[in-house]
């Protein structure tokens, strides 16, 4: 998914564990956000690991 291996398929989930489109709208969902602030929160959240 381009999400982990930069294809931009974003539902191909070609080895277990690739983060799929279709990961990231229930997690959304989870805690009332849009899929687009998750995808913000999960980019801050890289940030950080990253430092």
């Amino acid at each position: 998914m381009f999400l982990t291996c930069g294809c931009k398929m974003p539902n191909d989930r070609h080895k277990p564990g690739d983060i799929i489109w279709a990961d990231i709208e229930p997690a959304a969902k989870n805690w009332d956000l849009s899929p687009k602030e998750a995808l913000h929160n999960l980019d801050e959240a890289a940030k950080l690991v990253r430092k």
